[in-house]
């Protein structure tokens, strides 16, 4: 999975016939962990930007 294979694409190729299966055999490191984003940063991102566009129209009128 860290090297970008689908999940799907890795249980048909360990030969398991259900998901959960393949599942026990998955682990994902704590490097890939922390390189992904907090979903919480990406919407306080988005909501001050939008807040700036906000503010700056304001003055502007």
């Amino acid at each position: 999975m860290e090297a970008g294979y689908d999940i799907r694409k890795i249980q048909v190729l360990m030969g398991h016939s259900r998901l959960s299966t393949t599942m026990i055999y998955l682990h994902v490191s704590r490097e890939t962990l922390s390189k992904i984003p907090s979903p919480l940063d990406l919407i306080e991102g988005d909501h001050t930007h939008k807040e700036d566009t906000t503010d700056a129209s304001n003055q502007i009128t």
